[in-house]
């Protein structure tokens, strides 16, 4: 298994702010002008899922439960994606 700091790419706090802003603004676009989903952030879309839910308004449920199985299929694609790069560099293959 690679070890997680190989994962990682290093940059500074103005790389950190300036991903946080366009994250934040691309949430509040979308969510204010196209669909009422946070497509930047999924925290966002699972408070709204656990409340939506419990109130038995299952339209609004239905699309926050939509992004984030989106989100885990991404997640679980590129970890598994990096990872076999990771592994195939470590056998002295060329990273392409």
């Amino acid at each position: 298994m690679p070890a997680e700091t190989e994962h990682h790419i290093g940059g500074g706090i103005g790389v950190a702010v300036l991903l946080g802003v366009s994250g934040g603004f691309v949430d509040a676009y979308i969510f204010l002008n196209v669909v009422a989903v946070f497509v930047a952030n999924m925290s966002g879309n699972l408070i709204r899922l656990g409340i939506a839910t419990g109130q038995g308004e299952l339209s609004i449920a239905l699309g926050g439960g939509v992004a984030l199985l989106a989100f885990m299929a991404g997640v679980a694609g590129a970890t598994s994606y990096i990872d076999r790069r990771v592994v195939r560099h470590r056998r002295g293959c060329s990273f392409k």
